[in-house]
């Protein structure tokens, strides 16, 4: 004779942090099985940390966020809007997006593009009298700036593009709150 015995259902993994959801994500940098709501406020207190380890903004301070539309500015513009809120940094945040006007530039021009809309976002971020420019360069990014240095020779510019806060010396600082995070990690945000 045959017993029907309801087999327990199979479980996913618990939340690394949590301990009561189930992990859908693993962080990347840390190896943890994590669940979303986890994920996003470890990656947010990340950020954080960052923030207040390197002095990157001053209470009162405004703070243009370089805007591209991409998913790092996108995601960067969120994020500093919560912890702004979350941890009362007390900072003006906008967003600042440059539109060259420029389709379809070949390849061999990309440098000079590059180059006017770092002068744009400056101009632009002068105009709107901000203290600070915060855009959403990775680590990834940066690895990709430091081969190209290489390969160019240029050590003047190698030396600054790993820094998470250049122009100190000029009249608007730029800051880099994702240097450390993997595009990776960026990319699971937006999933």
């Amino acid at each position: 004779m045959e017993q029907n015995v309801e087999k327990p259902k199979k479980m996913g993994r618990q939340c690394d942090i949590c301990e009561q959801k189930r992990a859908a994500l693993r962080r990347p940098k840390t190896q943890q099985q994590v669940c979303r709501e986890c994920f996003y406020f470890a990656f947010e207190e990340e950020i954080h940390k960052v923030i207040i380890e390197n002095h990157l903004f001053r209470p009162g301070e405004r703070v243009a966020i370089g805007a591209s539309g991409g998913k790092d500015s996108t995601v960067l513009a969120h994020v500093l809007t919560e912890l702004n809120k979350r941890h009362n940094y007390g900072l003006d945040l906008f967003l600042l997006s440059i539109d060259e006007g420029i389709t379809g530039y070949r390849d061999d021009s990309l440098e000079t593009v590059k180059r006017n809309e770092i002068q744009a976002l400056d101009r632009g971020a002068a105009m709107v009298r901000a203290d600070k420019i915060a855009t959403g360069h990775n680590a990834d990014d940066i690895a990709e700036t430091v081969l190209l240095n290489i390969l160019r020779g240029d050590i003047a510019r190698l030396s600054r593009c790993t820094l998470i806060t250049t122009g100190e010396d000029g009249s608007i600082p730029r800051c880099k709150p994702f240097k450390h995070l993997f595009t990776k990690c960026i990319s699971r945000l937006c999933s």
